[in-house]
């Protein structure tokens, strides 16, 4: 039986020849970096050659490799030239989806997708506005948006949940940060190891430096801290595992709050502060050698979902609870799970039958979402708060202390 390699490795392995990391790979991908260098492994297994030479940082292609990314770069975009040509073929979508977002939700990754998906449907408007989680939920709720992204949503009556994907967290701090500075020391005694060590130890330590080293939760209560503010989820969030895990039960010093994640880049790419991020919201600014992004351990996740608004028998949706989206924001939320979908295979599977069967208006018994505790997350914000304006804001702002 001959080995099938899906559209989705052969998308993982472009990305990480491109962007010689198969970490930033991963994210790209939305899925775990243990996940994407197993599919990379088991796609040489089956090419039996090495595409990727993890001995040296960051990593290069072998010849084989370079032979394999040529193919590859033909393949995807005569792949994505069909995908258009059949899509074309449907009836075309028109219409307007308008969605409400959280700050942190990611700017620049929903207008990516936003403008992908609407070159591929160029009669359908995207409207993409940014709030406080509670007005993102009301606005939803009211019918006067299709969509929203939140996130930890939870079961609400009047909101359903449709799932992306749970982003891992990371410490984030300035390079110069003694944090950063371990964690450089630890990637400089990982390389002199690799060129010692036998293929194996080297696929578990050379993947990306962001693993070279694991931040204790228990260590950052010697530390000050810059978040969000509490009154935003993934402020609460970020509290409780710091006091979690904290060996006095304590939080470490915040000395400062804001309501976005921009902010929080800007004053701690200046300051000696640490903060707690999703990783994928600071790869350009690991990438610019402006932040340093540590893994941390425990594991914390920060799930994001899209919602929308639950209609009853009167409104004419379906039955009791449920929603029909209209075929554009249909389209649209197949097509985000699609391309920023969960890191669990079996709940992106699970959405995309929810969202498969729906179709026409006039056929209610097809187009009804199921509404389940769902669950999802982001990725990368816009980086348009400036430095200066960021360490002006510490100076005027002070929660020195919010430490319970």
């Amino acid at each position: 039986m001959k080995n099938i390699c899906d559209m989705r490795t052969l998308q993982i392995f472009l990305e990480a020849a491109k962007l010689r990391s198969v970490s930033r790979a991963a994210e790209l991908a939305g899925i775990t970096q243990s996940a994407a260098s197993q599919r990379l492994a088991a796609l040489e297994k089956n090419l039996h050659v090495t595409l990727l030479d993890r001995s040296v940082r960051p990593l290069t292609l072998t010849h084989a490799g370079e032979v394999f990314l040529k193919g590859v770069e033909d393949l995807i975009s005569n792949y994505e030239a069909l995908e258009q040509r059949v899509t074309s073929l449907q009836p075309r979508l028109d219409g307007r989806i308008r969605i409400e977002a959280i700050y942190s939700a990611g700017i620049d990754w929903l207008n990516r997708i936003a403008d992908a998906f609407g070159r591929m449907h160029p009669r359908v408007d995207i409207d993409i506005t940014y709030h406080r989680p509670e007005t993102v939920h009301d606005i939803v709720k009211s019918g006067r948006s299709d969509l929203g992204i939140v996130s930890y949503p939870r079961t609400w009556r009047d909101v359903g949940v449709i799932p992306l994907r749970d982003e891992i967290m990371c410490v984030v701090c300035a390079p110069n940060h003694p944090l950063a500075q371990r964690f450089a020391d630890a990637r400089e005694r990982n390389h002199h190891h690799d060129r010692d060590s036998d293929t194996d130890s080297q696929n578990s330590l050379s993947l990306d430096a962001l693993d070279a080293l694991s931040v204790h939760a228990h260590e950052l209560v010697d530390y000050e801290f810059v978040t969000l503010e509490c009154e935003l989820p993934l402020g609460r969030r970020i509290r409780r595992y710091l006091r979690e895990h904290s060996p006095t039960g304590e939080l470490p010093e915040i000395t400062h709050t804001f309501d976005n994640l921009d902010t929080i880049k800007a004053a701690v790419a200046v300051t000696d502060k640490l903060t707690i991020l999703p990783r994928s919201s600071v790869l350009h600014e690991v990438q610019g050698h402006t932040l340093v992004a540590l893994p941390l351990v425990p594991e914390i996740v920060r799930p994001l979902g899209v919602i929308y608004a639950k209609r009853s028998r009167q409104n004419g949706s379906g039955r009791n609870g449920e929603a029909i989206l209209a075929p554009a924001a249909n389209t649209f939320v197949q097509y985000l799970i699609k391309h920023a979908g969960p890191l669990s295979q079996q709940s992106g599977q699970q959405a995309g039958q929810q969202l498969g069967q729906q179709s026409q208006d006039e056929n209610p018994n097809n187009s009804q979402v199921d509404t389940h505790d769902l669950v999802v997350s982001s990725t990368s914000d816009a980086s348009a708060t400036s430095m200066t304006s960021a360490t002006s804001a510490m100076s005027d702002t002070t929660y020195a202390g919010d430490r319970t």
